[in-house]
This record gives structure tokens, sequence and C-alpha cells, in this order.
């Protein structure tokens, strides 16, 4: 139960209040936000565009320093497109129509009232308030003028404003962190190897299906009531190029176009458009799984040819070019698996590769702790807001 009395937002915030007269000129520049600047994870406004003030000053919503745009289409507002108006080209900022415009007042701090609407149980509740059509849901602007905000003394506000501040930058300097290496894997492999368009370093080019071993299909006619772990296309995640998802099914059940057996750290190659640049290693709790046939499997010989060198080469612009070069088909356009078999890639003593790999599965063992403890931090933080913000503290 929150010891802080509770009052309507619309009571301490003007919401969506009129444009001041700013006795701007036509050329004054302002700040311009489309709803695609605003990133939902760090709940901050990435680029501010600038526009002339004629331009932009009809036909958009305004708003200024220190005001709060928070998303009422969806999915935007499931997404967290939540922001603090700051740093406005001479004050004045235009946007899109999709947002709430939240000014606080003098009894509340737009801080506050920021990390309040952000909270995943504040945009919960506001989902459940939809209206309009699918793919077209609104928040209605009664929700938000009626949604009971815990109101502290402005002293305690400042209290929990700097303690979620804190916690806001210890989680963006956690994604900075896995963004930078990610980002590393790239830049060892060119360091190391050279780029495989130009092979700088001479190493002698091998077809794929010479370096890497015969796959085998999957019969469901044999074992028609063993499961097995399904991954097609949408399991993976092209940012972090892991497999994410799957589905456990029965072998007489698997879809018609699980045909491929995959085995740990076997190599999937998406083949076809437009998901060419989809690729993964196969996971050890996915051994003697099944794949889609939209997937290339390459199981490298691994006397020669190092799985996470292999997955690497095949992630390279240069391999995703030539892929892209050779399908085929209109609707659907797609590549063989003999074509992607033939494809050349440099092939660097074994040794040298499996440096490569023990470096980079060093990182990844990083990136995974970190985001082992980003995900408790984010708990954490998501429980310190909410006790914070209601008084249950």
């Amino acid at each position: 139960m929150s010891s802080y009395t509770q009052v309507p937002l619309g009571e301490i915030c003007k919401v969506n209040p009129r444009a001041k007269e700013t006795g701007c000129r036509d050329d004054t520049v302002v700040s311009f936000v489309p709803m695609a600047t605003v990133d939902g994870q760090a709940g901050e406004i990435a680029v501010y565009a600038e526009r002339p003030f004629a331009e932009v000053d009809k036909g958009y919503t305004s708003f200024e320093n220190g005001d709060i745009l928070f998303a009422k289409i969806t999915p935007c507002m499931e997404n967290g497109k939540v922001a603090l108006a700051q740093n406005l080209s001479n004050g004045i900022g235009r946007g899109s129509t999709e947002f709430y415009v939240l000014r606080p007042g003098e009894r509340v701090l737009g801080e506050y009232i920021y990390h309040f609407v952000r909270q995943p149980q504040f945009r919960e509740e506001a989902k459940k308030n939809f209206t309009g059509t699918a793919g077209q849901q609104r928040v209605p602007k009664s929700f938000v003028q009626n949604a009971p905000v815990p109101l502290p003394p402005l002293a305690e506000q400042r209290r929990i404003v700097g303690i979620l501040n804190r916690a806001a930058r210890i989680e963006r300097l956690r994604r900075q962190v896995q963004e930078r290496l990610q980002e590393f894997v790239p830049a060892l492999f060119v360091k190391m190897f050279g780029d495989p368009a130009t092979n700088p370093m001479g190493w002698p080019d091998q077809k794929l299906g010479d370096v890497c071993l015969k796959t085998e299909q999957y019969n469901p006619g044999k074992q028609p009531t063993k499961e097995f772990k399904y991954v097609d296309i949408s399991g993976v995640d092209n940012i972090s190029k892991r497999i994410n998802t799957f589905r456990s099914v029965l072998g007489a059940e698997a879809p018609s176009r699980a045909r491929k057996r995959i085995r740990a750290s076997d190599v999937l190659v998406s083949s076809v458009r437009p998901n060419l640049n989809a690729a993964a290693i196969v996971p050890d709790y996915l051994d003697s799984g099944i794949a889609s046939t939209g997937f290339c499997v390459l199981r490298a010989n691994q006397k020669i040819l190092d799985p996470i060198y292999l997955f690497s080469q095949v992630c390279s612009t240069h391999f995703i070019d030539t892929m892209v070069s050779k399908a085929r088909g209109v609707n659907y356009p797609a590549v063989s698996d003999k074509d992607i078999k033939d494809i050349l890639i440099p092939l660097p003593p074994l040794h040298i590769q499996n440096r490569f790999a023990d470096i980079v599965e060093a990182m990844q063992a990083t990136v995974a702790h970190i985001e082992l403890g980003g995900l408790t931090a984010a708990s954490l933080s998501t429980s310190l807001m909410s006790c914070l913000l209601t008084g249950d503290v």
C-alpha cells in the first residue's frame, strides 16, 4: 500500500498543452523528433533533427524543454518510447502526432513523471485501456489524465529521481560495453585474417564443400514418437547472431520443411532472401535437433577448419554479397546448398584459426556474464523503481 497521496496525472501535468506563441521567424532552427528517433530501450531521444520553424510548425505535436514525450500508439508504447525533452534548439520542439506531451506543474518534477510513465506496470495498464482497431490502437487521453500517481513531497521526489538516474546510468554503461564487445569480433577477424574479399595475407582459397563434412537428412518416419528440437529462420536473432528460440516437436509432427539434422558447432546459414545474412552456430543444447530447409548446414572438418572461424567467414560482407549474387527466383530468391558450398574462403593454418576462436570464446563468456548481470540489474532496477514510486519503502 502506497504511503503517498495518489493524484490524477492530469492534475499535476498538462496533457498536450497548447503551443505557446514563440515569435519565431520562419527560418528559426527548432528540434524535430519523429517517433523513430526515440530509443525505447534507453528512454531517450537518440537523435535530434533540426528543421526550419516554418516547415514543422503546423501538423506536428509541439513541446518544450522539460516536457515528457509518451508514445500513445502500439507497438511504440509497449516498446517504451518515452523521453524527456532536453537541449532543444532555441527551446522549441516539434514531433510525431503519436506522442502525448506531459508538462509538469509546480507540484511535481519532470524527471519523476518521466520515470513513473516508463514503468512496465504503467505501460501494461495503459495497454489494457487501448482503443481503436488492430495495428492502430492507442492509449486514450482520458487514461493518461486520470492515471493515479503517488505524489511525495518535492524533496522526496528529488531523492527518488537521483537514485533512479544512477540506476539508469549503470544500465546505459552496461549496454555500451555489450555493443563494444559485439563490434570486437569482426574487427579482430579482419586484423588476424584480412578482408576475405581481397585476402591480403595470401591464404590458400578452398571451396566450403571441400572443408566441411557431409551432413545427414532427417527422416521422421524412423522415430515417429521421438521429440526433436526444431529451428527455423525466425529463431535466429540476426543482431546477436544466436539461436534464441526453437520449438520442440514429435518426429511424426515435424514441419514438412524440417529435413536437416544439426549437431553442436554446426554453422547454419540462411539460404532464402531476404534473410541471407542470418547465421548462427548450433549450441550444445540443440545437438541432434532438426532445422528448416531454409538453412544450409555447414559442418566444419575440425582437422582443418575451426567452426568459429567458419562462422565469422559466413558473416562477412564478402560472403553475404557472394550469396546474394547467386540467389535465384522471383518471389523468394534462394541459394542452393551446392552454390553455397562452392563459395571460396581463405584457409589460414588451423592453429591461427584456433587462436582466434579462443579469443572469441573468452569474449563471449564476458558478454554472457555481462548479460546475466544486466538481467539481474534490470530486474532490481524495476523493483526499485516500483517501490520508490509507490512509496512502498
